[in-house]
C-alpha cells in the first residue's frame, strides 16, 4: 500500500510540476510528524527529567482539596470497588446521583460522540460541537478549574480572558487530528473515552483513563475487568480490562475525581511539563502524570496526544 502511494505521488509530481512537488512535500512532512508523534507516545519517550516544582506541588494539593470539598465522588459513600473481582465487574457500589451533577452530566454527553477504531475519520456534528462547548462552560464555572486557570495565567501559559482560555482548552482537547491516516482522534477521545488501534480482534485499547467512562461502560456490559495492577493514594487504581473485547493492558485511573479535576490537573501538566513526568501531590501523597503533545508544523499549534497518571 505504501509503495502504491509513493508511485501515485511520483505521478502527481510529473503531471503537476512544482505545484505537485510542493503538495507531495506537504503530505510527506505531515506523515513524518505524525509518525514521530505516534512513536513518542507508544514508547513513552520523555524529555530531560524535571525537578519537582514546589508551586506545582502546592497547586495540585489545592486542586485536590477543592475537588474533595466540591464534586468529587467519595469512596464507600458514592462508589466502592472489588479489585479481586472474578466476575468481570470492578464496581460493587455506584451512586447514580453523582452523574446528575452538571459537570458529570456534560462530560457524559460527550462519551458517545466518537468512533473507537483509529484510522476512521471522525465527523463532528453541530450538536457535538455544542456539547463540547457546554462541557467547557460547566467546568470553567468550578473553583477547581478557576484555580488551575489562575496558576496557568501567572506562568504565562493561558489566555487572560475566560473566552480565550476556553478556546485554548477546546483546541488542546477537542481538535480532531490524524493519529492513523484519517482525521480520527482528539485528546479528549484518547484520554477519557478510549480508542482501539484498529478493527482486528487482537487490536488493543489505547487511552481510556476515565473512571466515569469505565463505570458507564461496565454498566452497559461493554467492559470486562480482569486484573488489579497496583494502587497508590489517593484512589489511583492500576488495572487490566477489556473494552468491547479489546484488551487494555494497563490503565491507571483516579476513581472518584470530578471531570473538572481531570481536565484541570491534566491541562496544567500538559502545559507545564509536556512530554515529561509531571510530579504532583494530592491528599499528602506523591503522584505523577505523563502527558504528551501532538506537534504540528506550526510550533504554536499543538494538541493533547496522551495524558495519564503514571
Amino acid at each position: 500500500m505504501k509503495s502504491v502511494a509513493l508511485v501515485l505521488c511520483a505521478v502527481f509530481v510529473v503531471v503537476n510540476g512544482e505545484a505537485g512537488r510542493s503538495a507531495v512535500r506537504d503530505v510527506l512532512q505531515r506523515r513524518l510528524i505524525a509518525a514521530r508523534n505516534n512513536l513518542r507516545v507508544a514508547e513513552g519517550a520523555t524529555e530531560s527529567p524535571l525537578k519537582p516544582d514546589p508551586e506545582l506541588m502546592t497547586l495540585s494539593e489545592k486542586l485536590f482539596s477543592l475537588d474533595q470539598a466540591g464534586n468529587a465522588a467519595k469512596e464507600n459513600i458514592n462508589w466502592a470497588v472489588n479489585t479481586r473481582s472474578t466476575n468481570g465487574k470492578l464496581f460493587t457500589k455506584l451512586d447514580q446521583s453523582v452523574f446528575a451533577k452538571p459537570t458529570y452530566k456534560a462530560f457524559i454527553a460527550l462519551l458517545d460522540n466518537y468512533i473507537p477504531a483509529t484510522g476512521i475519520a471522525e465527523a463532528v456534528t453541530p450538536q457535538e460541537k455544542a456539547e463540547e462547548s457546554a462541557f467547557l462552560d460547566a467546568i470553567l464555572k468550578t473553583p477547581v478549574m478557576t484555580e488551575a486557570w489562575n496558576f496557568l495565567k501567572k506562568r504565562g501559559l493561558a489566555a487572560a480572558t475566560l473566552d480565550g482560555f476556553k478556546a485554548e482548552l477546546a483546541r488542546y482537547w477537542f481538535t480532531v487530528y490524524r493519529r492513523k491516516g484519517a482525521p480520527d482522534t482528539s485528546g479528549f477521545e484518547h484520554v477519557f473515552v478510549g480508542e482501539v488501534r484498529g478493527n482486528a480482534p487482537t487490536d488493543n485499547t489505547d487511552g481510556f483513563h476515565s473512571w466515569i467512562q469505565l463505570a458507564k461502560e461496565e454498566q452497559a456490559g461493554r467492559t470486562e475487568y480482569q486484573k488489579w495492577k497496583g494502587q497508590n493514594e489517593p484512589d489511583l487504581y492500576g488495572m487490566q480490562f477489556k473494552w468491547q473485547n479489546h484488551l487494555k493492558i494497563k490503565s491507571t485511573i483516579a476513581i472518584g475525581e470530578s471531570p473538572e479535576m481531570s481536565m484541570a490537573i491534566n491541562t496544567v501538566c500538559f502545559l507545564v511539563a509536556p512530554n515529561n513526568e509531571c510530579k504532583i501531590q494530592m491528599g499528602g501523597a506523591p503522584a505523577s502524570i505523563m502527558t504528551y503533545k501532538w506537534d504540528t508544523r506550526d510550533p504554536k499549534e499543538f494538541y493533547v496526544a496522551s495524558a495519564y497518571y503514571n
